[in-house]
């Protein structure tokens, strides 16, 4: 009870006073490539659609250390991305990013804790997808030696989108107006002083979308349907409660003082029900950062 009321003393008091610290200013661009083998989220591998797409990240971060053990961040983050096939997910992001951060006692394996805050707004080609997004964490870590470093946390997610028409007359249409629970834990692994591997492992439950042919199965666990025109005729988006479970690895090459190459792969498995599906991804990026 008594660290956790400093931390929140320490919490209200870096949201009060940003500006009487000292201010660093990092900026980010990160263009990269990313692959999906289920875009579409379907079970039915008939209506299993990938793709790839380029994206164009970019941020500028005011970062004020408030003392040798706190620090706090604003930021704005911008995404622009396009889809290589299916040209109606191509969009632009915007939206503005919080973070605090504690480090309890002194050097590199010192423990740590933070907490972050960020809402962005989704601009998509296809405009039943626009909308809001928010999302919250909770996250703590620490280094063990110099080579290994690791943090879990919690997370929560929510998304208000536009939405369509309703497919059923008495179901409801807003099928990407989603919100969901999140636990994760990562490890970082130095394995040389340029290259970094890294494993991730997330569990989430909550509301997801998706997109695929009318059938029994995700109909009887749906509580949103509408039309979804992104993959083609007959297509449906459909929203379900379901339990995902994400796997991810990650390798990072520091080219130099300021940026670095990083490649990154994951699987999924999402069981709502007696509905369920799985897909896979990767990425390559390039991360300059100053």
């Amino acid at each position: 009870m008594r660290v956790a009321r400093s931390f929140a003393f320490r919490l209200c008091a870096a949201l009060a006073a940003p500006c009487a610290a000292h201010a660093e200013t990092v900026l980010q661009l990160e263009p990269a490539f990313n692959f999906d083998s289920n875009l579409s989220r379907a079970h039915d591998s008939d209506d299993v659609k990938a793709d790839g797409s380029f994206s164009l990240a970019a941020s500028a971060s005011e970062v004020f250390a408030l003392s040798g053990a706190d620090l706090i961040s604003l930021g704005l983050n911008l995404k622009e991305s396009q889809y290589l096939r299916f040209h109606g997910l191509n969009a632009f992001e915007a939206g503005p990013a919080l973070a605090y951060r504690r480090k309890f006692g002194l050097g590199a394996q010192a423990p740590w804790v933070s907490l972050s805050a960020a809402w962005t707004y989704q601009d998509f080609a296809s405009s039943i997808r626009d909308g809001n997004t928010w999302q919250l964490q909770l996250a703590a870590g620490r280094r063990w030696g110099h080579r290994l470093d690791g943090s879990a946390g919690l997370g929560y997610d929510r998304r208000d989108a536009r939405g369509g028409e309703r497919a059923v007359p008495t179901i409801a249409g807003n099928a990407f107006d989603l919100h969901g629970a999140s636990v994760f834990a990562r490890l970082n692994y130095a394995l040389c002083e340029r290259a970094r591997a890294g494993v991730r492992l997330n569990l989430r439950r909550g509301l997801v979308e998706s997109s695929t042919r009318p059938g029994r199965g995700i109909y009887s666990v749906s509580d949103a349907i509408t039309e979804d025109p992104v993959f083609g005729d007959e297509f449906y988006a459909y929203r379900i409660k379901g339990t995902t479970i994400t796997a991810g690895t990650s390798l990072g090459w520091t080219l130099g003082a300021h940026s670095s190459l990083n490649l990154t792969a994951s699987y999924d498995h999402t069981r709502a029900g007696a509905f369920q599906y799985d897909g896979g991804g990767g990425g390559l990026s390039y991360v300059f950062r100053y």
